[in-house]
């Protein structure tokens, strides 16, 4: 008969499958829908983890040697996960930043560097 933690850890696995699908499953333009997706996975993955770390030796047994391996796997997934979210995250800024220096560009006289008209009297 399965452990309240191994039954815990089974729940936490199925979550992480579907937060992990539907992150996949969004749209690549939507940056903001995105990164949501991609850290509630990363959330869900920190809470396989921690149920997986909870586990006794016994317990991890009782589970098999396919999940045990889902659950080595899973430690490895969580570090790129977390790489991706990184990066999308950074993106995301470098984007923002540019169009801020656009609209910045947009705004200036080239001449004396003032917000254009009515100040600047270029």
């Amino acid at each position: 008969m399965a452990t309240t933690r191994v039954t815990a850890y089974r729940t936490a696995a199925a979550q992480e499958y579907a937060a992990l699908g539907a992150a996949g499953a969004v749209d690549l333009n939507n940056w903001q829908a995105g990164i949501r997706a991609l850290e509630l996975a990363l959330e869900a993955m920190r809470a396989t983890g921690a149920a997986w770390r909870a586990l006794s030796p016994a317990e991890r047994s009782e589970l098999g040697r396919e999940d045990w391996l889902a659950g080595q796997e899973r430690q490895r997934c969580e570090a790129s996960a977390r790489a991706r979210l990184a990066d999308r995250q950074a993106h995301i800024q470098a984007a923002r930043n540019a169009h801020a220096a656009a609209a910045v560009r947009a705004s200036t006289c080239p001449a004396c560097f003032m917000v254009k008209a009515p100040v600047c009297g270029c």
